[in-house]
C-alpha cells in the first residue's frame, strides 16, 4: 500500500512538472524560480509523507506489542489450563475482546473443574 502511495505522488510530481514546462513562456526568466519553488513544495509533500510515515509506524507498532503482549498472557492462561491448572490467572492488560474472551475461558474452567470433581 505505501509502495502505491510512492509511486503515485512521483508520478503527480513527474506529470505536473511536464504539464507545468509545456505551459511555460520560456521568454522570461522566470523558468528557474518557478521550478525552483515547485521542487520546494514537493520536497515539503514529501518530508511531511515520512513524518507521517514515522509517526504511523509508531502507533503501529506501540498497536502490535499490546496484542503480542494480551495474546501470549492468553496463551499461557490457556497452556496453564491444558495442565489442570483451573486456578492459573490470566492478565489482559489492553483489549476488551481478549477479556471478554478469557471471561468466556474463565466459565468454562469452572465446568471443566466441577467435572473433575466428580
Amino acid at each position: 500500500m505505501i509502495t502505491l502511495f510512492i509511486v503515485l505522488l512521483v508520478s503527480a510530481y513527474i506529470l505536473i512538472k511536464n504539464l507545468i514546462l509545456e505551459n511555460i513562456n520560456y521568454e522570461t526568466n522566470d523558468v528557474v524560480m518557478l521550478l525552483d519553488t515547485y521542487n520546494s513544495i514537493w520536497a515539503g509533500i514529501f518530508v511531511l509523507f515520512i513524518v507521517g510515515l514515522g509517526i504511523s509506524f509508531i502507533f503501529v507498532k506501540k498497536f502490535a506489542d499490546e496484542v503480542t503482549r494480551d495474546i501470549n498472557n492468553f496463551t499461557k492462561y490457556l497452556e496453564e489450563i491444558n495442565k489442570k491448572n483451573y486456578e492459573a490467572p490470566i492478565q489482559i492488560q489492553h483489549y476488551l475482546e481478549f477479556l471478554k474472551m478469557s471471561l468466556v475461558f474463565k466459565n468454562l474452567v469452572k465446568r471443566l473443574k466441577s467435572k473433575d470433581k466428580k
